[in-house]
């Protein structure tokens, strides 16, 4: 049945009888929040998949992934707090209103009002929980607001994923995808905040004919926020790099952080590239496959001049992105 379903069926009428299965399966699940929910904050090709698959290996966590994706039927329920014409591809200088809008949403879905969380290949796996107790919020699209939102959520727990801008660079360019410096770099909180310096940069890269800079620096204003702005005091920022390189400790510094305890299952996933990896060339698929540890964490280097690094570290060093510039 399901051979059948994948391949025979149009895009269009798969994504009709997931609805539906979706709206089937809904009584089936229990929801009672009694641990605190996980915001995870994170750019696209930064390793927020594989921290999402990690963590939902824990007891009692319901994922909430790609809720504010304007595919696979999240616009029908984000259409119930925000007006279509307020759907973004990333979120900045949100009003009053829609920023209610949007932690009602998230308010909704942490109170499983909404079971739009979990994915269909989870549905054949043994270990799938139709209860649970908590939500881990897998947001790509909210980094600007974090601090807004956390504060609306003040009992529940923050985690900020980062990668080095250049990995995060190149991945986004191979995919085709678009850069967001003029949302972020007219953004009043950011806008009001640029040095002179930061501000000259970011003219000099727009004009130049840079993609790759121009994707850096992408890098570096939809990062904005949690370089240059205190933490909220829920949040705990945390590299890929120190999460691939030194996965066991990671992931007990983060189960620490939002209240969950440990455990060794939270491993597995490292064994299996994540679903994340329809997005990664095949040398990418290679090195996680064989946990390849330099390949995954450095490989990017050997697509790069040395004058594309420095280049890409005086961008770093502009915008205060210490962590990054010594790694170059």
């Amino acid at each position: 049945m399901l051979l059948i379903y994948r391949r025979y069926l149009g895009g269009g009428m798969k994504q009709s009888i997931k609805i539906v299965i979706k709206q089937l399966l809904r009584p089936l699940h229990r929801h009672e929040k009694s641990a605190p929910d996980v915001f995870l904050f994170a750019l696209p090709r930064s390793g927020s998949t594989l921290l999402t698959e990690m963590m939902a290996t824990g007891r009692g966590v319901k994922v909430a992934s790609e809720t504010f994706s304007l595919v696979n039927g999240s616009p029908s329920l984000l259409c119930r707090h925000l007006s279509p014409d307020s759907l973004a591809e990333r979120y900045v200088d949100l009003s009053d209103e829609q920023l209610s809008g949007v932690v009602e949403y998230l308010y909704d879905i942490s109170k499983g009002r909404y079971w739009n969380a979990y994915n269909y290949a989870d549905l054949r796996k043994g270990s799938y929980r139709y209860s649970s107790n908590r939500t881990f919020h897998k947001l790509q699209k909210l980094n600007y607001h974090y601090r807004e939102i956390m504060d609306h959520f003040a009992s529940d727990r923050a985690i900020y994923l980062v990668r080095h801008p250049a990995a995060v660079a190149l991945s986004r360019i191979r995919n085709g995808w678009r850069h967001y410096i003029s949302d972020f770099a007219q953004a009043a909180q950011i806008a009001n905040s640029l040095s002179i310096d930061q501000t000259g940069m970011i003219r000099q890269i727009s004009d130049g004919d840079s993609e790759l800079l121009r994707f850096v620096l992408s890098w570096c204003l939809e990062n904005y926020i949690i370089y240059h702005y205190p933490l909220h005091p829920s949040t705990m920022v945390i590299r890929y790099e120190d999460m691939v390189s030194d996965t066991e400790q990671s992931l007990r510094s983060i189960c620490q952080h939002v209240d969950m305890k440990y455990q060794p299952s939270m491993m597995a996933p490292l064994a299996r590239p994540s679903r994340g990896i329809v997005h990664s060339d095949s040398t990418a698929v290679e090195a996680i496959t064989q946990r390849d540890q330099d390949q995954i964490l450095y490989g990017w280097r050997s697509e790069l001049s040395a004058r594309q690094l420095d280049q890409i570290g005086e961008v770093l060093r502009v915008f205060k992105i210490h962590d990054y510039v010594d790694s170059q």
